[in-house]
């Protein structure tokens, strides 16, 4: 009868340890708030005309930084750590093509989705076209 009881309780026991962890897990903590580019991605990147530069990527092992000519910084990945409701969702990584989602919880409209989709084109040249933009993809080369 002790068997039992000691059976069951362990069971039990071991349910509510599950249960509690868990719970204790936020969506945050299971999503990223920092980038995993591949290889080829990471550098600097300008999009220009022959008149100026209009912005550049900037890209490291861990995040993505949009810079405008006027030197304003977007910095997705610090968007994503010091923003609740904001994480990165990766969709694709791989040799041609790195795409993700700036993914904003208390939106939950599709059309609004921020969806980056970066593609080799050359080990010097990419493109790039982001699901707000609705334009075609803008041309970028290494600096």
């Amino acid at each position: 009868m002790n068997d039992l009881i000691n059976k069951n309780f362990s069971q039990y026991f071991f349910l509510c340890i599950f249960f509690f962890v868990l719970s204790s897990c936020s969506k945050k903590d299971i999503e990223n708030d920092s980038f995993t580019p591949p290889d080829w991605l990471i550098g600097t990147w300008d999009h220009e005309n022959p008149q100026a530069i209009l912005k550049t990527y900037i890209v490291t092992t861990d995040n993505i930084v949009l810079e405008y000519p006027n030197g304003d910084l977007l910095d997705y990945g610090a968007r994503a750590r010091e923003n609740d409701g904001y994480y990165i969702r990766e969709i694709t990584n791989n040799d041609a093509e790195y795409k993700y989602e700036l993914v904003d919880e208390y939106n939950s409209d599709p059309e609004q989705a921020y969806i980056v989709t970066f593609r080799k084109v050359s080990d010097n040249q990419i493109t790039n076209v982001n699901s707000l933009q609705h334009t075609g993809p803008s041309e970028y080369n290494r600096r």
